[in-house]
């Protein structure tokens, strides 16, 4: 017979599959029956593969779910690419073009991943275990490699010389910590909603659908008003509304589901900082990059915020897993979101009041000369 579990787990394996089928579902299970459940919902939510996956009480076991989730994509970005390959259009150097630096990807994937194990799995391991110090060392070890391999590579996967032009840096630094930060906030939302407030997955997105459907509109009104008067002029106040959002997740969301007076209000606030600043911080990336060279800079910038989000959606896992209620992980994570967005702050200030007004170019030492405002 198998031994007693400890009390409580039954119940919070049940909150955790509350989307699956109804826990009144489980009362008359023989113990044999229950291990089965049980262990599919273990591999539902620490994502390893399930011993056994036939259907459980009409629920999809967890490789399927999994499959289905994943496959609900396909369709979408098959139509998107269609879309791309007629809107599009591709031209070939003359000279064929230089193979990009494939091994560079490699490098760039492993140094992530490995810093990115090494979070996640602090807690289980713990910060002073070989494994974690191993995983974090050798990100480092990798991360060298990649720069030093961008170095001699004729088609680097980094230009480092893009480094020299000052709104280059600032945005890269942007994108990693305002924009980047996004992964982990959202991740511990969701999170926080379907643990902490028992909502169902359909109703946590509706919840959190306040930040699409105003930080789209508000990323194009944003734009317009930085072409006019400078990025710093739509940036800095994003940065301080997400500060002023965190604050309030942090010290007036918890146990207590208040969902209308204060979780939408406080989410429609993040949505504004985001619509002001997240597309803004990209922008200033590439605003001084030299035409021909626009779309590494492009590619770059984007790769600096999705690191930033792998970052930071490891930092959210581990505050979650360390913290003791779901309401204590959501305000770990949102002081992680105002610690980010204030050190941002000062590289946001320095921006130029003003778009630079004539072109730019990298000179053959490959710093930039630019024309217009001073900060």
């Amino acid at each position: 017979q198998s031994p007693p579990a400890p009390e409580g787990l039954f119940e919070q394996t049940v909150k955790k599959a509350r989307n699956w089928t109804a826990p009144s579902a489980y009362a008359n299970l023989e113990v044999e029956e229950l291990v089965l459940v049980l262990r599919g919902f273990v591999a539902e939510v620490d994502c390893l593969p399930s011993e056994n996956d036939e259907d459980l009480l009409g629920a999809p076991a967890p490789a399927v779910s999994r499959l289905r989730t994943f496959a609900a994509n396909i369709p979408i970005g098959l139509i998107v690419l269609a879309v791309l390959l007629r809107l599009l259009t591709f031209e070939r150097p003359a000279d064929g073009g230089d193979v990009p630096d494939l091994p560079g990807v490699l490098l760039m994937v492993g140094a992530v991943a490995g810093f990115i194990l090494g979070i996640v799995q602090s807690d289980d391991w713990g910060f002073a275990d070989g494994r974690t110090i191993g995983s974090v060392a050798g990100s480092v070890v990798l991360g060298a490699a990649l720069v030093q391999r961008s170095r001699r590579h004729p088609s680097p996967i980094l230009d480092l010389d893009l480094f020299t032009i000052s709104s280059f840096r600032s945005g890269m630094g942007l994108q990693l910590l305002v924009a980047g930060s996004f992964g982990g906030v959202f991740l511990t939302e969701l999170q926080f909603l379907t643990d902490g407030w028992d909502l169902s997955l359909l109703e946590a997105g509706l919840a959190i659908a306040a930040i699409p459907a105003i930080a789209g509109p508000l990323t194009v009104v944003a734009g317009r008003i930085a072409d006019r008067h400078g990025h710093r002029i739509v940036i800095v106040p994003g940065m301080m509304g997400m500060i002023a959002a965190g604050l309030g997740f942090a010290l007036l969301i918890g146990d207590e589901q208040h969902l209308w007076s204060r979780w939408v209000p406080i989410n429609a606030l993040y949505a504004v900082g985001v619509g002001l600043a997240h597309a803004a911080c990209q922008a200033v990336a590439v605003n001084d990059v030299p035409a021909e060279r626009l779309g590494m800079g492009a590619g770059m910038s984007r790769i600096s915020q999705e690191i930033g989000n792998a970052l930071t959606a490891a930092i959210a896992i581990t505050l979650i897993e360390r913290a003791s209620s779901p309401a204590d992980g959501l305000q770990a994570t949102m002081v992680m979101l105002i610690a980010l967005t204030t050190i941002a702050i000062p590289v946001a200030w320095q921006l130029p009041r003003r778009r630079p007004r004539f072109g730019h170019s990298l000179t053959t030492s490959g710093s930039p000369t630019l024309g217009g405002d001073v900060p």
